[in-house]
């Protein structure tokens, strides 16, 4: 992931890439077959009667832009979390 992630962000690093990510509740992963093509990172909080869910990094290669496979698995682990 963060190969992926380096090569569309500059100034950045490891160290900070991992911390953040250990801050987020899950991430959706987008492969193809074994190469992460794209992914992206979310929290959830539950509030009195509502739920919030928040994207965090989503990175997707440019080879694969204008698919929409991430953006569904996104709104289904967010439907998902909602029944919990």
């Amino acid at each position: 992931m963060y190969a992926l992630f380096e090569s569309y962000f500059a100034g950045t690093d490891r160290a900070r890439f991992e911390s953040d990510l250990a801050e987020k509740d899950g991430v959706i992963l987008l492969r193809d077959r074994d190469r992460i093509c794209g992914f992206s990172t979310f929290n959830g909080s539950t509030m009195v009667r509502s739920w919030r869910f928040f994207s965090g990094d989503t990175i997707v290669d440019r080879e694969y832009w204008g698919e929409t496979v991430l953006s569904r698995m996104w709104q289904r682990s967010r439907l998902r979390s909602r029944s919990d």
